[in-house]
């Protein structure tokens, strides 16, 4: 019987070692093998159930090594960031960190040629300069002290009022509608006041703005085309500020009135001209340049007339009866100057546009508040959103 004991325990043997063999036989990932042996190795890790990558397992494995190992430095897995992770907020512009006072210089097409004037000033000012094509309101911080814009205005208009506590300059020329945030600036200037309507328009609606009554009048040449417009645009300016312009005290009339000059040397005809006018309770007189004259100008201040003239007008002068000039508009700063003086919380001298700029301008009779009201309407009047002659059927 021993025999056959032994074979029988023989047989259970070899049944549990197979069992035992069939057991570790299980399947295992090559990923969770690597895991689990570098990991026993640390005793820091314990593999992840489920199958994964032989990267992941990896990076796991060497993750849990460094905890123990300051000196071990690993970077992230690439692929799907965790919900729980905050994505870095975007700069103000390329190249700029949020902590940098700078300038932005706003450049859709890249032709306006200004980032070598821009950047000797911004290093200058201790600011950083960016160039942005496509600028958008969220590219702007509290520490964008200066926006130099080459884009078109509605756009500017857009970014501008989006923006109201940062500066904007344009350096293209006219921005209809602008807010008080945007300064304009135009290298490239006319040489010329404006057309004889708008200079008639412009001394118009001033006179309407300050005369009181609106008592104004306009002498122009007579049988000439350029005497038609700078009547016309004289009456359309001052009712473009008053409406009907009809006074309130004797004489009770309306305004403005007109008369024509054929010759500035013929004393006796500008002389009935300004006396028609006087007749009428005139008190401010804008008279068109080729029937300006000193004797007239002089006779009509002498009458104690307010005058507004063109530059380069016969008789015209500064001081007492002299409200102000219309000019060409050239710019006695430059780019750079208007620049320093933008940053430096300063009000730049810097006409709108080479059109219909004031010089010699007395305070006395146009102030400060004044001329800005005026500028809204300047600028709606050289960019063509105002007519400055009367409609004709």
């Amino acid at each position: 019987m021993k025999p056959a004991r032994r074979l029988f325990v023989l047989l259970i043997c070899i049944m549990l070692l197979l069992a035992a063999c069939k057991e570790q036989a299980l399947p295992i990932s090559p990923a969770t093998a690597v895991a689990q042996t570098m990991a026993a190795a640390q005793g820091t890790f314990v593999a992840p159930e489920g199958p994964l990558s032989i990267e992941t397992a990896v990076a796991l494995t060497i993750q849990a090594a460094s905890a123990g190992n300051p000196a071990i430095q690993t970077e992230p897995v690439q692929g799907k960031a965790p919900a729980n992770v905050e994505t870095p907020l975007s700069k103000p512009s390329d190249g700029i960190s949020a902590d940098q006072k700078h300038i932005i210089l706003w450049e859709p097409d890249g032709t306006s040629n200004l980032m070598g004037q821009l950047k000797p000033l911004a290093d200058s000012q201790g600011l950083t300069l960016a160039i942005n094509p496509a600028l958008k309101p969220e590219a702007i911080t509290p520490n964008t002290v200066l926006v130099v814009a080459a884009a078109p205005a509605e756009a500017l208009v857009t970014l501008a009022n989006a923006a109201p506590g940062t500066k904007f300059l344009s350096v293209k020329g006219e921005v209809p509608n602008a807010p008080s945030n945007v300064f304009i600036y135009k290298p490239e200037l006319s040489d010329k006041a404006g057309n004889h309507e708008q200079n008639a328009f412009v001394a118009g609606y001033l006179f309407g703005l300050i005369t009181p009554d609106y008592r104004a009048g306009v002498i122009s040449q007579a049988g000439t085309d350029a005497g038609k417009k700078t009547e016309g645009g004289f009456k359309v300016g001052e009712q473009y500020y008053c409406g009907i312009c009809n006074s309130r005290n004797a004489p009770v009339t309306f305004y403005p009135k007109s008369a024509q000059v054929s010759s500035p040397t013929n004393q006796a005809e500008w002389k009935a001209a300004a006396d028609a006018l006087l007749g009428e309770g005139v008190t401010s007189v804008f008279v068109q340049p080729e029937v300006s004259s000193a004797a007239l100008i002089d006779y009509l201040r002498s009458k104690g007339v307010l005058i507004i003239g063109v530059e380069g007008q016969t008789g015209l002068g500064t001081g007492e009866g002299f409200v102000a000039t219309i000019a060409s508009g050239e710019s006695s700063l430059t780019l750079e100057e208007t620049l320093r003086a933008l940053l430096s919380n300063e009000q730049p001298a810097i006409p709108s546009s080479g059109e219909l700029t004031l010089i010699n301008v007395n305070r006395d009779y146009l102030s400060e508040g004044k001329q800005a009201y005026f500028e809204v309407v300047r600028r709606d009047l050289v960019s063509g959103l105002i007519k400055p002659l009367p409609f004709e059927p």
